[in-house]
């Protein structure tokens, strides 16, 4: 009987090319994309229906919804628009006076006030306890952002104060927020 375990197995190497290597990768590439192809397919399937789905509940719900519910909404939007634009517009004249009691020295008092809406300007008559307060009023009024140019005039010195005349220039957006 022969003995098996003494006779050597024949060495039968595989060469491993390049070849095969690119061949067996390429067909995992192809059945990759195939698979993508085919779900791409099945999930514009599921879009299309979804669409139609959406495009169906639309219609029965414009049915249900009455030709003179449809147009009274139109106008309101319609007026709500308008409402918006027109206090985008709108002018908010009070914030002239909010900036002026913010930043008014406390001793100083103004006596007449004018506004010119086309020019943005504002014209201030007033008096101050003396030319130091004067100062103060003025930096206050220079620090302030939205004023462009100040122009003060006619200052008069009386016994017991000083009376003087503003221009104040202001941004026109100012009083538009």
């Amino acid at each position: 009987m022969a003995d098996f375990q003494i006779v050597e197995p024949i060495n039968t190497k595989k060469s491993t090319g390049w070849l095969s290597g690119l061949i067996t990768l390429s067909i995992i590439f192809l059945v990759i994309a195939i698979g993508i192809y085919i779900a791409a397919l099945f999930y514009q399937n599921y879009l299309n229906k979804s669409i139609a789905d959406w495009d169906n509940k639309t219609k029965e719900l414009s049915k249900e919804i009455s030709v003179n519910d449809r147009n009274e909404v139109l106008a309101f939007y319609s007026q709500l628009f308008n409402l918006k634009t027109l206090l985008s517009q709108h002018v908010y004249s009070t914030n002239i006076f909010s900036r002026l009691e913010l930043i008014t020295h406390p001793q100083v008092m103004f006596t007449n006030f004018s506004y010119n809406y086309k020019t943005s300007q504002i014209k201030l008559e007033g008096n101050a306890k003396d030319l130091n307060v004067l100062a103060q009023q003025l930096l206050a009024f220079y620090k302030t952002t939205d004023f462009k140019k100040i122009n003060i005039s006619d200052i008069r010195s009386t016994p017991d104060n000083i009376n003087f005349s503003l221009e104040i220039n202001f941004d026109p957006n100012f009083i538009l927020k």
